[in-house]
């Protein structure tokens, strides 16, 4: 069944007209599925509190969708994450909030978010006209085979379970597959989608998973799942692209943390010069995601920049 994703930041009662609830934790996935074709909205109901969660929703989406309700630091925040992934997506406004569009209008004018559509909500119908529209879209696809996590679960007479997102390639059960950043070889012994059972299945699809060779407590969302030879780093060496909103200078020895895809990796900032070194508490998997650099503890803007890599 082909799947569209989309990141949806905005109120869970918006989420719920747009697919129903089913995994909740610090994301919330709603499913729609018609006509063949299944449409996840994924909801981080832990941001704004936790930064991390908003880049779980924006990392494993092909389309963002941004409700504006009101112009506050939230908003601004996720317009800079946006910004810094160059994110495909739309706005929803109600009618009653389009006077805030010529607001939102010049916020994004410099943005990746310039060419972003508003989509005016009216009635009721229009959701449904919103989610045909969403389902039409074309998905995103890695060139290679590779599966991100975003739960694990110990199933009573199953074993180990997980949910997550197939970006690229096909898996099929009984298959062998290494489990990064442990390049540690396990076994797929079943797939569903959607509570069915399959043997096989072709990205991109949010599927569900039960291993062999691993255990629960080896699987987090710094995991990643691939059949291509992954590079694996404790220390990274690069330039900062750093975002103009945020004012803390850094300095060698500060604590930040690294996000790129599901990866969430505290890390230790150093500089020599020109040079710009991340010192990973946990070794880091190199995939095509973009590595953005957030400080948490940070009075105002978080989001520090994007890392690139030498």
């Amino acid at each position: 069944m082909e799947t569209v994703i989309v990141s949806f930041i905005g109120r869970k009662e918006t989420a719920l007209m747009l697919g129903k609830s089913s995994t909740k934790s610090d994301v919330e996935i709603h499913h729609y599925i018609d006509k063949g074709k299944n449409l996840t909205i994924v909801n981080p109901i832990g941001y704004p509190d936790k930064l991390y969660p908003l880049f779980v929703a924006l990392n494993i989406s092909d389309l963002t969708l941004i409700e504006i309700n009101e112009l506050n630091k939230e908003l601004g925040e996720t317009i800079i994450a946006c910004d810094f992934l160059k994110k495909k997506g739309m706005f929803l406004v109600d009618v009653s909030k389009q006077h805030l569009m010529d607001s939102i209008k010049n916020m994004i004018n410099t943005t990746n978010l310039q060419n972003w559509e508003f989509i005016v909500i009216n009635e009721k119908s229009d959701y449904s006209k919103l989610k045909e529209k969403l389902m039409a879209l074309e998905t995103e696809k890695s060139n290679y085979t590779k599966i991100t996590i975003d739960h694990v679960f110990n199933v009573k007479g199953v074993g180990v379970v997980v949910l997550g997102v197939l970006h690229g390639g096909e898996i099929s059960s009984r298959e062998n597959i290494t489990l990064y950043p442990d390049k540690k070889e396990i076994q797929i012994k079943s797939i569903q989608e959607n509570d069915i059972d399959l043997r096989d299945i072709k990205a991109k699809a949010r599927v569900g998973l039960s291993l062999k060779n691993c255990t629960a407590e080896e699987l987090s969302r710094n995991s990643v799942l691939s059949g291509k030879n992954l590079e694996v780093k404790s220390e990274l060496k690069g330039k900062l692209n750093k975002s103009s909103f945020f004012k803390e200078e850094l300095k060698s020895g500060n604590q930040i943390t690294l996000i790129s895809g599901l990866q969430e990796i505290s890390c230790i900032y150093e500089e020599d010069n020109s040079e710009i070194k991340i010192k990973c508490i946990k070794p880091f998997t190199i995939t095509e995601e973009k590595i953005i650099l957030v400080r948490k503890d940070s009075g105002s803007m978080r989001i520090i920049g994007e890392f690139i890599l030498n």
